[in-house]
């Protein structure tokens, strides 16, 4: 698949990484044999870290298309937040979610704009988890995930600024990059991604508040 479902969100001097979703990913049926649906998506998932630090107005930039949004949510519970576009993005394919959690073993591909503040297209980072954990901190204590896993990418690592890219699964979305490992300063390539199945009902909950918003 093609990584144009993954955009380059910037505020307030910073910038991460996000997915292009519709409501359809929290309200269709799943369907084993459909992977992704084409639609013009109208939120973006994206780590809820990032979404803190925002000023009004978040830039959007994508492989064929920009954008602005001034709505934002946190979903409780977990590093993940939403944002509602104005206005949609134009029709492309859209990877749907996993209907499983991050396992051990799983091989990833992580999409995201760590390291290209200017680019367009996403790179891919391929991994594998190596680890399911039931919570994850940053050294900060502010930045939490619950039901989370950790990835070992290589040879490409993730960095700052992909956050909030979407970890895929065989096609599926079954993650959100968050947090990566550096201790010293020194990438171990080992990630954090949250894991997205346990959270369906809380991210339902914030797309239904940001559709009336």
């Amino acid at each position: 698949m093609r990584s144009n479902h993954t955009v380059r969100i910037k505020s307030a001097g910073r910038y991460a990484s996000g997915l292009l979703i519709t409501k359809k990913h929290v309200t269709d049926t799943f369907v084993p044999s459909v992977a992704s649906i084409s639609e013009r998506a109208t939120f973006i998932l994206t780590a809820d870290h990032f979404l803190r630090s925002c000023s009004k107005v978040i830039y959007v930039r994508g492989e064929n298309f920009t954008a602005t949004a001034t709505t934002s949510l946190s979903v409780f519970g977990t590093d993940l937040g939403l944002i509602k576009l104005d206005g949609k993005a134009p029709t492309m394919p859209l990877p749907l979610f996993a209907d499983k959690p991050l396992r051990v073993g799983m091989k990833t591909t992580t999409y995201g704009f760590g390291g290209l503040p200017s680019a367009t297209v996403a790179k891919e980072i391929r991994g594998r988890v190596i680890s399911a954990i039931p919570h994850g901190v940053s050294r900060n204590r502010i930045t939490r995930v619950h039901h989370g896993a950790l990835i070992f990418n290589s040879p490409e690592k993730a960095v700052k600024g992909d956050s909030g890219g979407p970890v895929l699964v065989n096609g599926r979305v079954a993650g959100i990059q968050s947090m990566i490992s550096d201790p010293g300063g020194f990438n171990t390539g080992v990630a954090t991604a949250a894991s997205l199945i346990q959270h369906m009902p809380a991210l339902a909950q914030a797309i239904e508040l940001l559709e009336h918003s």
